[in-house]
């Protein structure tokens, strides 16, 4: 290991360009709304809104990316006000204890009927009885709880995530949520998900740093149980997207599918969450299934990660590149550079941070921002529907707090 070597001076510097002179100030210009609050993510490469909704998903993550910013980076007292307002806009319209917030609203907040669905990647998704945008608003009221030190939001995130648990539950819980994966006609009604797991695991872990809570932790237990002794499939050495309610195998096509995208994701955050809990066995078998699924995953003839393996009899796999994915590699291999000076990891983040700048930076093309989805090949379509205001700049803020550590070491 003593050949372990990083230009941690030129990598601060581009994460910086990267996060304070391309990212915010594009969010600022054009996507933050700065009289009603919120964010309004339907627009182009340019920053041309295509519509002035508001995505109950969005939003929660907007959320905490900017209290996530003020807490950890800034300090501004812009970056809390845009918080707060975004919060402010979601709790004036908080439904009861046992409803899901609605998936989407106008600018002004009035609740919008998604008979087509929410516009996820450049495709839209039907949404509908899933946890998924509550549980990133109570992410963003946690965090935002603490930058405000607000205990009534963090009691409210708290109630988000226990309401959530008990619908993901239900035996019927949303039988269509499986079919995003790979567009198919397939319904499982109460699936057990790999990332539902994983957005769960992260909200309460994240929660958990603030305050200690015996239910919340757990529920990480929970998560955690649910991945390696349910998901995991020793046959491939991957983990099973989709589940069963009872845990079991379905027997159609989700059988064999893996999505490696969610798995990668959710492995970096098992490994910071070995940390947080201070489990160094839990820790290594992350690391473990990391290593393997960027080995599985990269695609040899073009570069990048793939997000789903449809098959894995057949190796037949979604060809396309989720941007998203790729930051998921980096912050996974930093976070194992950082703790671990790992050799391997630092050979994947530097391939991985070359392919960034190569494919999925538009740079390139005099455009701000990054590619959230391209085909096999990288090539930039200039089609985009929705900025992404999440992945990317929790990969941008949570390296450069890895690169500060190393830095200060």
């Amino acid at each position: 290991m003593s050949d372990y070597k990083i230009d941690v001076s030129n990598l601060k510097k581009q994460y910086e360009k990267w996060l304070f002179d391309d990212f915010l100030p594009f969010m600022d210009a054009h996507i933050i709304d700065h009289e009603k609050g919120g964010f309004m993510c339907e627009a182009d490469q340019s920053g041309n809104l295509l519509s002035t909704n508001k995505n109950s998903w969005y939003n929660g993550r907007g959320i905490w990316v900017y209290s996530f910013l003020y807490n950890n980076l800034t300090q501004d007292g812009r970056h809390l006000k845009t918080a707060q307002m975004a919060a402010d806009f979601l709790l004036r319209r908080k439904p009861s204890d046992s409803n899901l917030w609605s998936a989407e609203f106008t600018r002004d907040g009035e609740p919008i009927s998604c008979e087509k669905g929410v516009l996820i990647g450049g495709e839209y998704v039907d949404v509908a009885g899933q946890v998924y945008g509550d549980l990133f608003i109570a992410e963003g009221f946690a965090e935002c709880s603490k930058a405000a030190d607000n205990q009534e939001l963090w009691d409210v995130a708290k109630s988000i995530v226990c309401k959530c648990v008990r619908i993901y539950d239900r035996p019927d819980y949303a039988p269509s949520a499986p079919r995003v994966y790979m567009n198919s006609k397939s319904d499982v009604p109460g699936a057990r998900l790999l990332g539902v797991w994983m957005v769960l695991l992260r909200v309460c872990t994240q929660m958990l740093r603030i305050k200690h809570d015996h239910q919340l932790q757990n529920i990480c237990e929970r998560c955690l149980n649910a991945v390696f002794d349910h998901h995991y499939n020793p046959r491939y050495q991957l983990f099973n997207e989709v589940l069963n309610h009872d845990f079991s195998l379905p027997q159609n096509e989700y059988r064999n599918m893996f999505y490696t995208g969610h798995a990668i994701e959710i492995l970096w955050m098992i490994m910071d969450e070995a940390k947080r809990i201070r489990d160094d066995q839990l820790f290594e078998r992350a690391e473990r299934c990391f290593k393997f699924h960027l080995e599985t995953a990269w695609d040899e003839e073009y570069g990048g990660f793939f997000r789903c393996l449809k098959d894995a009899e057949c190796n037949d796999w979604i060809l396309d590149k989720a941007g998203w994915l790729q930051e998921e590699v980096l912050i996974g291999t930093l976070l194992l550079m950082s703790e671990k000076k790992s050799q391997w990891a630092q050979k994947w983040f530097h391939r991985t941070l070359s392919y960034v700048k190569e494919k999925v930076s538009l740079e390139r093309y005099g455009l701000p921002l990054w590619n959230p989805w391209a085909p096999r090949d990288g090539v930039f379509q200039f089609n985009i529907k929705r900025i992404e205001n999440y992945h990317h700049p929790r990969h941008l803020m949570l390296n450069l707090l890895e690169i500060n550590k190393i830095s200060r070491r």
